[in-house]
């Protein structure tokens, strides 16, 4: 062998060797672990102070590349695909802790995530909620177990959760002071009897609310809590009232008053399964009922004709099943309806009992079947006043568009004059009495008919007339005419100011 292939068949072994040596170099780079997304978890959270809350994170494996970005992202929705992050000011492996306040808003409930970033994309943790607390209201999230039984002097129960396994009474001329931050856990069926002379006195704060829910969250699923007195110290601010009214007593209602003071400023009423507040007593006085909440009742409030004018104006009415305000008897002074976010029921025949009953600009009343205002009776000697505005009618309908659903209007009274000025009556126009089967929406009586003036009204779907008169020597339309008893100027002037539709058999009947 020369030198030449000596040297040739050297290098074909070298170069052997080196193209085996790259396959094995190439062959474990291919079967080396690629890099996948990090591995992170939730860890919890805790309340590190009363507005700032801190949540645990755990990344477990960072997926064969350096996490360069960890922290949390929240929302205001479960299942959420956005939100706002809040990153932790450190990167890599292992535990991590990220601290929350703004844009945190109190008790709202917010759901979050832990996440990590390696170059391969960002990974996510499980899904979990926290509610946040307010200011001041840590205590509130602390169990301190039962409360029930005899109030008979007066105490104070501190923040905290507390479980009402059995009703509670106070007595005695008591007040029991629930303070900021207090939540009732109200058993199956239990309530809270507060007796005359003595007081339940709940007062929360905006950030640190007192509630009285039920241990389960079903409608209906605790009873009633009953006030009956007038002491003063009966106040409720920023309360939430749920899931109660499921006794089937008397009144059927998750708050009820009786005879007693009432104040109600900023609270919630929700899921209840019959009437959430009923102030069902002509004896109470209505301090303030103003800037409430009423949720998802069957329905919201029930209250007496002569208080319904207590009710401020600043109350809301969202998924009520009966969204409306029922009306109860007029008995104790003059009452006046103002225009409220929903409208009025009357269930019932109403009696005036002497009294006037006025309604302000776009009120709207419905009448239940058979109900009616004033009665024909020689003790009713009350007036009405229904004054609407070109701008703003009143509506009184029926709560069914049925012909002569309700039955109408009755005046008695030759001393008082009621007005009736922009008002649209509906489905009204059923027979009273006998003696009264051919009369109308608006009608007086014949033993001592009273004085009336009907001005830019409507009149419609009633098989009866729209207004029914007995004599012209007391009563009148549009201003009685300077007292003229021309039945046919009157039956013009009618028809000049006023409307009709589907008035059968007539507009007028004059007796």
């Amino acid at each position: 062998m020369n030198f030449l292939t000596a040297t040739f068949s050297r290098q074909k072994h070298i170069y052997i060797y080196l193209g085996f040596l790259l396959i094995t170099i190439l062959f474990q780079f291919s079967c080396k672990k690629k890099s996948e997304l990090a591995q992170v978890s939730n860890a919890g959270f805790k309340y590190t102070s009363d507005s700032t809350i801190e949540v645990f994170g755990n990344i477990t494996d960072n997926g064969g590349s350096d996490v360069f970005e960890r922290g949390v992202v929240i929302d205001t929705i479960p299942n959420f695909t956005e939100g706002t992050a809040y990153t932790d000011s450190k990167a890599g492996n292992g535990d991590f802790s990220v601290k929350l306040s703004k844009p945190i808003k109190q008790f709202n409930t917010y759901y979050f995530k832990t996440y990590a970033i390696n170059k391969r994309g960002i990974s996510y943790g499980d899904e979990l909620n926290f509610t946040a607390v307010g200011v001041g209201c840590l205590e509130s999230l602390k169990d301190k177990g039962n409360l029930s039984g005899e109030f008979r002097k007066n105490q104070t129960i501190e923040a905290g959760i507390y479980h009402v396994n059995d009703d509670i009474y106070i007595g005695s001329n008591s007040i029991l002071t629930l303070m900021p931050g207090v939540t009732l856990l109200m058993g199956h069926g239990v309530g809270i009897y507060v007796d005359n002379g003595s007081a339940l006195n709940a007062i929360g704060t905006p950030t640190c609310p007192i509630k009285f829910s039920g241990e389960l969250k079903d409608n209906g699923y605790w009873g009633t809590l009953e006030i009956q007195g007038s002491n003063t110290a009966n106040k409720f601010e920023y309360c939430t009232f749920e899931y109660g009214g499921g006794y089937l007593g008397v009144y059927d209602c998750m708050v009820n008053t009786r005879y007693s003071y009432v104040h109600f400023n900023n609270c919630t009423f929700s899921n209840c399964d019959h009437v959430a507040l009923n102030l069902n007593f002509s004896g109470s006085t209505i301090d303030k009922i103003d800037n409430c909440k009423f949720i998802d009742n069957e329905q919201p409030l029930k209250i007496q004709f002569e208080n319904a004018q207590y009710i401020g104006k600043n109350n809301s009415f969202i998924r009520n099943t009966k969204n409306y305000i029922e009306l109860i008897s007029l008995q104790q002074q003059n009452a006046k309806l103002i225009k409220q976010m929903v409208p009025y029921f009357c269930k019932y025949i109403v009696d005036l009992n002497g009294y006037k009953l006025s309604i302000e600009p776009g009120v709207e009343l419905i009448m239940g079947f058979g109900s009616g205002l004033g009665r024909s009776d020689k003790m009713n000697k009350g007036s009405f006043e229904f004054l609407g505005t070109k701008d703003e009618h009143i509506t009184i309908r029926g709560e069914k568009s049925q012909a002569s659903y309700w039955y109408g209007i009755t005046m008695q009274i030759d001393t008082a004059t009621s007005t009736f000025s922009y008002v649209d009556f509906s489905d009204a126009g059923s027979p009273y009495w006998s003696w009264t089967t051919d009369f109308g929406i608006i009608r007086n009586t014949k033993d001592n008919p009273g004085n009336f003036s009907i001005n830019n009204c409507s009149f419609a779907n009633s098989t009866n007339y729209a207004v029914g008169i007995h004599t012209f020597k007391n009563g009148g339309i549009n201003n009685r005419i300077n007292g003229s008893t021309d039945s046919t100027q009157w039956i013009q002037l009618l028809e000049v100011s006023n409307k009709f539709n589907n008035i059968t058999p007539g507009k007028v009947k004059i007796n």
